[in-house]
């Protein structure tokens, strides 16, 4: 219980990591334009100041693994199938995500490579596990009075992040240049509600509450 605890806060200090590398990011870059241009780019191979963004997008990477573990062990002393299985799939993409962006990093180039290939393969499959993962979430936390709350903010969570990324497909097809804009949508989507949840969890933690 006092792990959980302790690691409970780290989806805000995650959260918070991950805007400060993209906000240095930005600023530190100049012409760059967070418009027009991808998240990715800040710390593709190549891009300028890439020890400190990496490094912040690491440090975001592994609050991110902490804050699920901690979410894991409370499903699985407290949660009920629907739960586990939604937080040890997002953990385990959590994971994906720290070694897979790590091992193919994209490059600035931004031709069709392998490394690239990899990346975009890496991201595909974190979109499509992410969505299914927080509406099963969601049903989770809805089968639990206590945390009708939880159980709305994750449901509009996944409508949000995949009408984002649907939006973002579109745009690529059609030829729009708001393409850093319209991913940034979707990454702040996930982002505010890890936030929200690591607060939820941090100032509401039940100690005798049982999911079903």
């Amino acid at each position: 219980m006092k792990l959980q605890k302790l690691l409970f806060p780290f989806g805000m200090i995650g959260t918070l990591a991950f805007l400060l590398d993209d906000f240095l990011g930005t600023i530190l870059w100049k012409g760059y334009n967070p418009v027009t241009s991808y998240f990715s780019q800040l710390i593709a191979d190549g891009a300028p100041n890439l020890p400190l963004t990496r490094t912040l997008f690491y440090f975001y990477e592994i609050c991110l693994v902490l804050f699920l573990v901690s979410m894991l062990i409370q499903s699985f002393q407290t949660g009920g199938v629907l739960t586990r299985t939604a937080y040890a799939g997002l953990f385990l993409i959590s994971v994906l995500s720290l070694f897979g962006y790590g091992l193919f990093p994209m490059t600035m180039d931004f031709v069709l490579n392998p490394k690239n290939y990899l990346h975009a393969a890496v991201t595909v499959v974190l979109f499509v596990a992410m969505v299914c993962l927080l509406f099963l979430l969601a049903l989770g936390y809805r089968r639990q009075e206590r945390w009708k709350k939880a159980a709305r903010i994750t449901l509009w969570a996944a409508v949000l992040f995949l009408l984002f990324n649907l939006l973002h497909f579109v745009a690529i097809l059609s030829g729009q240049h708001e393409l850093g804009l319209i991913e940034r949508l979707s990454i702040y989507t996930f982002q505010t509600y890890f936030f929200l949840l690591s607060w939820l969890h941090v100032n509401r933690f039940p100690q005798k509450n049982r999911y079903r």
